[in-house]
């Protein structure tokens, strides 16, 4: 009988640790033991690092969990939204330079790639292969990654190309703001 109860001991010890564990890696531990950031990066989908418009001192150095990630484009030259016609006269809307788009027309076969560069290191989070990649308005929330060491460095590029005169059928690069939300620890 000492056997058996030094069993259901360990068994109960066992089970105290696993639910401690479980407990302090919950979601709602991160969000109670973290510090919650909105970042904000800029610049073209040209395949340049974007910039990062928030201080890196406030994030250097941390452990990061990005919790959602959106691309918002902007229009880079005066683009044609709308264009009618009724045969003789062609009426258009232009959209004029750094609008947001609201009505974006991108293309399948060429997509948008993104990379994300973490500490030197392109991190395995956007790896669509093949030509079409993701889309140029991308939003992924709820995603969750944890960056597994202090962060030294952050860059972010994207590659893109939107329909910029509905008329022609033209197409741009346009300017991009990627929105990351983060907690920190």
């Amino acid at each position: 009988m000492e056997g058996l109860k030094d069993l259901q001991k360990s068994v109960f010890d066992l089970t105290k640790k696993v639910y401690e564990l479980e407990k302090k890696n919950s979601l709602d531990q991160l969000i109670l033991s973290s510090q919650f950031k909105v970042l904000c990066f800029s610049g073209t989908s040209n395949g340049a690092n974007l910039t990062l418009r928030n201080s890196f001192s406030e994030i250097q150095n941390r452990i990061l969990i990005f919790k959602s990630f959106r691309i918002i484009p902007y229009y880079s030259a005066d683009g044609k939204d709308i264009a009618l016609t009724d045969g003789v006269t062609t009426n258009t809307e232009t959209v004029y330079n750094n609008t947001r788009i609201e009505r974006l027309f991108d293309f399948l076969t060429t997509g948008t790639r993104i990379v994300l560069e973490i500490n030197g290191g392109v991190a395995p989070v956007f790896t669509v292969p093949g030509a079409e990649g993701y889309p140029l308005d991308l939003f992924i929330d709820n995603m969750y990654y944890k960056i597994p060491t202090p962060l030294q460095s952050i860059n972010i590029r994207v590659t893109g190309t939107c329909v910029q005169d509905l008329t022609t059928g033209a197409s741009a690069t346009p300017n991009i703001k990627v929105i990351v939300e983060c907690y920190l620890l």
